[in-house]
């Protein structure tokens, strides 16, 4: 029995010098055509606004259901970045300033159907909810879309989608680590829930992070913009497979205006369908 504990360990022990190895090598090669310090940096921001994106994600996701959470996060950044502009003094077109307006009143209807069916509310009050819910989508909002900002900088300054995720995942790794709750929290919390956490991280971030800034890197900007605005649409179209999800009409339609006012903003979807408007005449 002894001597297969000490086989099986110094297997383990072996193995993990040969992996060691090997990312030692491979990292070696890969350093040699990227300039280190300005993509430890650029990862390492990113890695923290994506670390407070989830974070706001699970909050948001405790409280209300799925597609709303994402169009009210998907809602806010346009109007973000107008309050940049404004604070920055730059001057804004009438088309922003109408926009901006329309999907202030469209997150209005968004943050009263997340009030009707909220799925866990810890305070006594549904204006207490309502503020906390707002707070929480506006941070996750503001990360966001400084990620994306910082992932389409990234492929400018022609580091790919290797590049950058064999850095980030590592950063975001230690992060999670470092926010860790103690062994007392973690004992009170479902076994169930540790099994599925591992399997949610995983294919929740390496798999479709990897894809976006691949995406980011070799799609147009018209078909980014297309494909990231019918997210609320698709979760809503999953939610039907969530049994304590109940489908409503109305939640429907306000995704759908929200869509519509996200494609009517984007000025190369503009542009695209005056192009082929133009040429079907």
């Amino acid at each position: 029995m002894t001597s297969k504990i000490n086989v099986s360990g110094r297997t383990y022990i072996l193995g993990y010098c040969i992996f060691g190895a090997a990312i030692d090598v491979l990292l070696s090669g890969l350093l040699q055509s990227i300039n280190l310090f300005v993509l430890l940096f650029w990862t390492l921001t990113l890695t923290l606004t994506l670390t407070l994106t989830w974070l706001g994600l699970f909050i948001g996701l405790k409280l209300t259901e799925p597609s709303i959470m994402v169009a009210i996060i998907f809602g806010l950044s346009p109007i973000i970045s107008v309050l940049i502009e404004i604070y920055n003094r730059s001057v804004i077109g009438v088309k922003n300033i109408v926009i901006s307006v329309l999907l202030a009143f469209i997150i209005t209807l968004l943050m009263i159907l997340a009030v009707k069916g909220q799925r866990f509310n810890p305070f006594d009050s549904d204006l207490l909810f309502a503020l906390a819910l707002g707070l929480v989508c506006i941070v996750t909002s503001i990360c966001l879309t400084t990620g994306t900002y910082i992932a389409k900088s990234l492929s400018k300054r022609a580091f790919n989608a290797v590049n950058v995720q064999s850095f980030r995942f590592p950063l975001l790794i230690c992060v999670c680590y470092a926010m860790l709750p103690s062994e007392g929290i973690l004992a009170t919390t479902q076994s169930d829930f540790w099994m599925y956490l591992p399997i949610i991280v995983i294919l929740g971030n390496i798999p479709p992070l990897w894809m976006l800034q691949k995406g980011i890197e070799v799609t147009s900007a018209l078909t980014t913009n297309i494909i990231i605005n019918i997210s609320p649409c698709i979760t809503l179209l999953l939610e039907m497979f969530d049994p304590s999800i109940a489908y409503s009409n109305m939640k429907l339609s306000v995704l759908l205006m929200l869509l519509l006012v996200m494609l009517i903003a984007n000025d190369d979807t503009n542009k695209f369908i005056i192009g082929k408007l133009r040429g079907s005449l």
